[in-house]
């Protein structure tokens, strides 16, 4: 159910029975962190929207769902009041403390504790959900652990290779390609697309990018963001031909105090 607050992981873990299902969306849904593999085995799906959870990253067997028309995923906005307590957080440890080896060590430890204990992490987060030990260790290994070793923005999904298997996508976005130079090669095979939105470009992705969508004769709205200094710049200079029916182009560029948030 869209918007759903009392949404959590473990409540997904039948989601593989409903063999029939042709719409899934769990939009607004921020306490899913992580899609079960059992995805894969609903073969009528069409559409997924899982625009504004908690997902970083989209299982590998989504690839078998050759039906799949729509993957809508991602957010354009970050929680700044997430961000800046995170912040505050860091700023309140000891100099030495504040390095992102040590960062993770502390953060892994307290990890551990809130998988063993996951009543204290409910009640410190104030949560007022069925909250397991499952669902802890799910959102710490799947999501929090990964966005502190890597800095990755939360604001695109990583999908996995092979996705060119989709041959009936429509729509695809928002997909971080900070490193997955194997996804943009993929994407270019998706020449049914018409709406696409891609994260985290930057000049040595933007090559692979104007690549990718060169051949896509069927697209019509392209977003485009990148992550960090410069920006766009001279990111899309290369485009000679770009696609016949493109009617619609957003190009947005990291805020500053976003940037200076990434660089601490």
């Amino acid at each position: 159910m869209p918007g759903t607050s009392e949404l959590v992981d473990h409540h997904l873990e039948c989601i593989g029975k409903l063999l029939h299902m042709r719409y899934l969306s769990l939009r607004g849904c921020d306490g899913i962190y992580h899609l079960p593999d059992s995805l894969g085995n609903l073969r009528q799906l069409e559409t997924i929207d899982i625009s504004s959870t908690r997902i970083i990253r989209l299982p590998w067997t989504i690839v078998k769902l050759s039906k799949l028309r729509n993957i809508c995923a991602g957010a354009i906005e970050d929680n700044d009041d997430d961000r800046l307590e995170i912040k505050t957080c860091q700023e309140d440890l000891p100099e030495v403390m504040r390095n992102r080896l040590c960062n993770i060590t502390c953060s892994s430890i307290s990890f551990c504790v809130a998988c063993c204990a996951p009543q204290l992490l409910e009640k410190k987060m104030g949560m007022d959900v069925d909250v397991n030990r499952r669902d802890v260790c799910t959102m710490c290994c799947c999501n929090i652990l990964p966005l502190l070793a890597t800095r990755q923005s939360t604001r695109g999904v990583a999908v996995p290779r092979r996705i060119r298997r989709l041959k009936a996508l429509k729509t695809l976005g928002i997909v971080n390609i900070t490193r997955a130079k194997a996804v943009l090669q993929d994407i270019e095979e998706l020449t049914r697309l018409r709406k696409l939105g891609v994260i985290g470009v930057n000049k040595r992705s933007s090559q692979d990018l104007l690549s990718a969508i060169a051949g896509l004769s069927c697209l019509e709205s392209l977003l485009v963001q990148s992550l960090g200094y410069p920006g766009l710049s001279s990111c899309l200079d290369g485009i000679s031909s770009p696609p016949a029916n493109l009617q619609s182009l957003k190009l947005l560029v990291q805020s500053l105090g976003i940037l200076l948030y990434l660089a601490a």
